[in-house]
């Protein structure tokens, strides 16, 4: 809506259309220009979505066309040392890129929670990216790359979507590697420090790993920096690179 109008005028409104499609919304200054869009359950996660455009008040000819978006989901696994059964992996964090890039090429976007930062906790070992845009006709080969402490890195490449293809990935199996346990200890008393932030990354990776020490905010969405918080105890585990040597880094609030 215009910038010039009263937050009251600004304030988002919604409305389900009739069985036909149309729709009715009212409460609208009439002077006042809107921009409306087409979503399903308000959630800006759907995997429907459509254009939005532009409309004066007492518009009546306003076309909006849904657009199916495809989605991916997948259930993170490992098997159990002592049965053999597989069960669910529940924290993890899962990368998805367009195209089967290599290892040093990859530059993928995390999946992520309402605040924009990277999703660790997946109950059932569940994950589910929503609203892939791919153009209708068009089949797009995508990479899904999954990080879990003390696993090896799983990466499933050249999954190919269509538009509006619901694709399952089935279960992702995991596999146990070589990891790092660090314990942070308060300097003079070797209490524990819990809640400390720990960043580990290869050498030649030094640069990002400084970038993520300045901002001071978690980083798991890093495809690059191994990320962990300390425990009650001062205990992390963290995935170790492929690539040596390593640099590491700890910082606490307080310290």
């Amino acid at each position: 809506v215009d910038r010039g109008t009263p937050a009251v005028d600004r304030r988002p409104r919604a409305v389900r259309p009739d069985v036909d499609g149309r729709f009715e919304l009212g409460g609208l200054r009439p002077d006042g220009t809107y921009r409306v869009y087409v979503g399903l359950d308000r959630s800006p996660r759907s995997p429907m979505a459509g254009e939005s455009t532009e409309a004066p008040s007492g518009e009546r000819d306003l076309r909006l066309v849904w657009r199916p978006r495809a989605s991916v989901r997948g259930r993170v696994v490992r098997r159990s040392a002592g049965t053999g059964e597989l069960e669910p992996v529940e924290s993890f964090v899962v990368w998805q890129a367009k195209g089967a890039p290599g290892d040093d090429e990859f530059d993928g976007r995390a999946l992520t929670d309402e605040s924009g930062e990277a999703l660790v906790s997946h109950p059932g070992g569940v994950f589910r990216f929503d609203g892939l845009r791919i153009g209708e006709g068009e089949q797009v080969p995508y990479t899904f790359r999954v990080r879990a402490a003390g696993f090896e890195q799983l990466v499933r490449r050249g999954v190919p979507l269509g538009h509006g293809d619901h694709v399952d990935l089935g279960d992702l199996e995991l596999t146990p590697a070589a990891s790092l346990r660090v314990r942070v200890v308060e300097a003079g008393t070797d209490l524990p420090v819990e809640g400390a932030r720990i960043f580990l990354a290869a050498a030649p990776d030094r640069d990002t790993l400084g970038r993520w020490r300045l901002w001071d905010r978690p980083a798991h969405s890093s495809d690059k920096i191994r990320f962990a918080e300390s425990d009650a105890e001062g205990r992390a585990v963290l995935q170790l690179p492929t690539r040596r040597p390593w640099a590491l880094f700890a910082n606490a609030d307080g310290f």
